[in-house]
């Protein structure tokens, strides 16, 4: 598979760095922010460096598309066009952001000749059902409107439109990071993961609002899910709670770790019960969690602060509450 050279430095990256780290690392969820930060850093500049390099794009052509002068990069779909659009014959690389936040954009149609994919392609596309790929492409494809290498090792892209439960194939052993494959799924509503996957990242569900639960495939030697909710495979580290579960929940007690954004966005939780067990609280783990008490709030504030006092990180993210002095966990 051709991703480009940035994008294989940062799979190389990931892989050393991100995998399985509640098992085999033991980094902290808010060390991952920064190494996360710093992939981003990593994209833009070398989407610049690429930039500077490419040939001057040209506009006019009928669907409005911006390409460079030979129409082998696509660099820009019209964000204001609605409809399916058909990636030309001639067209080799999918320009970064080509399509990103292209609201009325429905499906895209990859040509055999694409050989390159800059991530990120298709991040905010919310009416996108479907990618296809025509299947004499030697380096991707697609099944069910899912985007993958061609060897279906990797899912690239879960169309952000695409509704109903979904269960990966069992060749796929990872997902992309940056987009994430399945961030801003809001169709989605259950996803089993196959048995292979040796790699998922704090922000992978980020956005699927509708997501009720998360089954792991039981000889998965990395994670599982218990109840509809991801662990990793000691069950040790709390890595997602579906979005759209609503009500009280009880974090087991095997749990130590809640990772970064693990209840991000989960509006309908209005109580935890978090136990005496846990010793690290994620970065925006709680961010989002509009309907838990106020009294609440501040205590996991307190706790994330009192577990790690020297970096101490913020388990609402930009809704930080001031700390509460005597206040307890429920």
């Amino acid at each position: 598979m051709f991703i480009g050279q940035w994008q294989r430095a940062l799979i190389t990256f990931r892989r050393g760095l991100m995998q399985v780290p509640s098992q085999r690392h033991g980094v902290h969820p808010g060390t991952l922010r920064m190494f996360a930060i710093c992939t981003v850093l990593a994209v833009i500049i070398s989407g610049v460096a690429m930039a500077q390099n490419s040939p001057p794009p040209v506009s006019g052509t009928p669907d409005k598309a911006v390409f460079n002068q030979d129409q082998t990069i696509l660099l820009r779909y019209p964000r204001d066009k609605k409809g399916s659009y058909v990636i030309p014959a001639s067209v080799t690389t999918i320009w970064l952001d080509a399509f990103s936040r292209c609201d009325g954009l429905t499906e895209v149609t990859i040509p055999t000749s694409v050989t390159h994919i800059e991530s990120p392609a298709f991040s905010d596309c919310p009416s996108l059902t479907a990618i296809h790929v025509d299947a004499a492409n030697p380096n991707f494809s697609s099944e069910d409107g899912v985007l993958f290498d061609k060897n279906q090792t990797v899912l690239i892209r879960y169309p952000a439109a695409r509704t109903g439960s979904y269960v990966m194939p069992a060749s796929v052993t990872e997902m992309w990071t940056w987009p994430f494959a399945f961030s801003g799924s809001t169709g989605l509503t259950s996803l089993t993961i196959s048995a292979g996957v040796t790699n998922i990242v704090n922000w992978t569900f980020d956005g699927c609002n509708r997501l009720t639960g998360i089954t792991v495939h039981a000889a998965n030697l990395n994670y599982r899910s218990v109840d509809g909710v991801l662990f990793n495979r000691k069950q040790t580290g709390l890595i997602r709670y579906p979005n759209a579960r609503s009500g009280s929940y009880a974090i087991p007690p095997s749990v130590t770790t809640i990772w970064g954004n693990a209840f991000s966005r989960c509006a309908g939780l209005t109580n935890v019960t978090i136990p005496a067990s846990i010793t690290l609280i994620g970065m925006s783990s709680f961010e989002g969690c509009t309907n838990l008490p106020a009294s609440l709030r501040e205590a996991i504030q307190n706790l994330a602060r009192s577990r790690n006092p020297k970096a101490p990180v913020s388990p609402f993210g930009t809704e930080e509450t001031s700390p509460l002095p005597n206040s307890t966990l429920y």
